[in-house]
């Protein structure tokens, strides 16, 4: 007589997997829910700080933080900085990264186009109307994508030659 035994480790990987593929699912369920009640279901961008207890975590603005971030915007709306120039000002200004660094331009980049600030958040390939208090008004945040996809993005060389205007 012989006696067949299962092959044990295949059978285990079978279950790890159910297990992985459900706990998957009801993530996904949580960060929908959360969607479709107005929050963000991710850390928020800098300005913005996260209270409450685990599962009813909400995002609000961070007093901190909140005007060196307005300020982002409205150096920018000016058409007098490039990224460049707003990212040494904005340093100037104390504003720095979690880890107490420099922003860096394309951070600085991702804060002018991140919808959040004006009370939106992209989530999958969609934006979400959030329940968060928007930074800034949705007429500057436009007038500051519109200057971000023209052409005509300021740029500020290191040097102020003597005649450049006259030539």
């Amino acid at each position: 007589t012989m006696f067949i035994t299962p092959n044990l480790p295949r059978l285990r990987i079978l279950f790890a997997k159910n297990y992985t593929d459900n706990l998957s699912e009801e993530v996904k369920k949580g960060y929908n829910e959360k969607v479709n009640q107005g929050w963000m279901p991710h850390q928020p961008p800098i300005g913005y700080k996260t209270v409450g207890e685990k599962g009813r975590k909400i995002h609000i603005i961070d007093e901190g933080v909140e005007y060196l971030v307005r300020k982002i915007f409205e150096l920018y709306d000016s058409g007098n900085y490039s990224l460049k120039r707003l990212e040494k000002e904005v340093f100037k200004l104390g504003l720095r990264s979690k880890r107490g660094n420099r922003i860096n331009k394309s951070k600085i980049h991702e804060i002018l186009i991140n919808p959040f600030y004006v009370g939106r958040f992209k989530w999958g390939n969609k934006v979400h109307n959030g329940k968060h208090k928007p930074l800034i008004s949705t007429e500057l945040f436009d007038r500051v994508q519109s200057l971000l996809n023209s052409k005509s993005t300021p740029v500020h060389s290191k040097r102020n030659f003597l005649f450049k205007s006259l030539l």
